[in-house]
């Protein structure tokens, strides 16, 4: 029964990586800089892939049993906070204050 609900949970993963991807790299167009705390967001991410770890090892080892879809969920979540991390390193989407500090960089060639 937890099967039909985790799911759904990993398709809207997957769809919230490509939208993502597709706003960073396809909307924005040639500005990099947006008032989305994009370090922030992959902070919360990251700790959410950290609880998620926990309470399924806590749940693991108190049934007993195994389910590959927890370790996919894991997995996906460390994705979503590397992603969020490598767009603020790449200077490919940056927070506006952050993209000021840094000196106003342009985006990498290769993103243009």
């Amino acid at each position: 029964m937890a099967k039909i609900f985790k799911l759904p949970f990993i398709l809207g993963q997957v769809l919230l990586l490509f939208l993502l991807n597709n706003y960073a790299f396809h909307v924005k167009g040639g500005d990099n800089q947006t008032s989305l705390p994009v370090l922030l967001c992959g902070i919360l991410f990251a700790c959410i892939a950290i609880s998620v770890l926990l309470i399924t090892q806590f749940v693991l080892k108190s049934t007993g049993s195994s389910n590959k879809l927890n370790l996919i969920i894991l997995i996906l979540f460390i994705l979503l906070s590397l992603n969020f991390f490598l767009l603020d390193y790449f200077n490919v989407m940056v927070e506006y204050d952050r993209w000021i500090e840094k000196g106003m960089p342009a985006k990498p060639f290769w993103f243009e």
